[in-house]
């Protein structure tokens, strides 16, 4: 009675994170094996109750922003990866034993089942499985069941947009060293109009002739045979 009355005083106004104190109480009781597993079960079931509603939704938003670059995760359903968040948390607090602090023990195995989840909501086929299952549906549609039944080609982003930079870098190089070669005032003309660096227009042509001395219509022309004479080099 003695003891169920100090567990009791110990969670007594209890909320999601708890203070040092009360985290040594806990895994002292917990890790003593002298202490009654319905005990201990009120302490884990606590530990539950004060985390579901915040902690544990808090792990799916910090998971979804540290693989904000993985397009599956940054688009999966919030909500959704709130109920594997949760499945992770339960099962936390069933198997903690004290051994350790509980949120160094916990995080991976939420961060586990959030990934768990991610497979579960992103199917290696587009088929259901009551369709494929159903091997009438697949006598009646056998080349919709092909089509479907393919696994999906995924491509990662992250090596896309390294190799989209890597080319337009090396495609960049070429038209600057193009420019280089051209006539002096044709350089200096395109200079006037274009960011030589970046290749981004800074100036208009009206711009452009006012410091060259040239009409607008000049400046048309002669970017226009400039822009030809650097797309034959390429």
């Amino acid at each position: 009675m003695k003891f169920i009355f100090c567990i009791s005083a110990l969670l007594m106004n209890v909320c999601w994170s708890y203070t040092t104190e009360q985290w040594k109480n806990i895994r002292n009781i917990l890790r003593r094996e002298d202490a009654h597993i319905e005990q201990k079960n009120i302490i884990r079931n606590k530990i539950y109750n004060d985390h579901v509603n915040k902690w544990a939704l808090h792990n799916s938003w910090e998971f979804k922003r540290k693989f904000k670059y993985n397009k599956i995760i940054r688009d999966a359903n919030i909500y959704e990866l709130n109920y594997y968040s949760i499945r992770g948390l339960s099962y936390s607090c069933k198997n903690y034993k004290g051994f350790q602090p509980f949120y160094f023990y916990a995080k991976p195995i939420i961060y586990y089942h959030l990934l768990n989840g991610i497979t579960d909501m992103s199917p290696i086929n587009r088929l259901p499985h009551r369709y494929r299952i159903n091997r009438k549906w697949k006598n009646e549609n056998r080349q919709m069941y092909k089509n479907l039944m393919q696994p999906p080609v995924y491509t990662s982003e992250y090596e896309n947009e390294i190799y989209n930079r890597k080319t337009e870098d090396k495609h960049m190089q070429s038209i600057q060293d193009i420019i280089f070669t051209l006539e002096p005032r044709d350089r200096q003309l395109f200079c006037y109009v274009y960011d030589i660096h970046q290749l981004d227009k800074k100036n208009t042509y009206r711009k452009a002739g006012e410091l060259m001395c040239y009409s607008h219509e000049m400046v048309r022309q002669d970017l226009y045979r400039i822009k030809k004479t650097i797309i034959s080099k390429l």
